[in-house]
């Protein structure tokens, strides 16, 4: 059998897709103790893959479960990367306008699946990519040094 590309998905796929699974999230996220709880997720899945295949175009194929889960990741990602920028801007000083990039409905609906430490990192932490500069009191170390000598 040929591998063909899929079509894009519509606006309209996409707006069923956020919309069922921020509806699902806590059961799509959570924890189930027993082996039920895979079954469970699995069942919602395919209730979104069924709503999603419901609104594609007569012309199109049918989307699989691995098309819509591979499609979720895909809108997490750059809905991550406009709140973390968002969050930098806020953050800067100078008192100039913060450069807020406005999430749209749909990215807005995925924002309120994603922790907020994924956007803005644990409180206390800090960035290993900012740059550092140490200053070190030599004088103390000169004094010990020449007692000891």
């Amino acid at each position: 059998m040929e591998n063909e590309k899929s079509s894009h998905f519509t606006d309209e796929e996409v707006t069923v897709l956020v919309d069922m699974y921020t509806k699902n999230f806590e059961l799509l996220k959570g924890q189930f103790k027993g082996s039920g709880g895979a079954c469970i997720k699995n069942r919602k899945w395919m209730e979104i893959l069924e709503a999603v295949n419901a609104v594609r175009k007569p012309d199109t194929k049918r989307r699989t479960l691995g098309q819509i889960k591979k499609k979720w990741t895909n809108l997490k990602q750059p809905t991550k990367s406009k709140a973390s920028a968002n969050n930098s801007s806020f953050r800067k000083t100078g008192g100039g306008p913060n450069e807020d990039n406005e999430l749209s409905s749909n990215e807005a609906k995925i924002l309120s699946t994603i922790s907020s430490r994924q956007i803005s990192g644990i409180p206390g932490g800090f960035d290993v990519h900012e740059k550092t500069v140490l200053t070190i009191d030599t004088t103390l170390a000169s004094e010990r040094i020449g007692t000891i000598n």
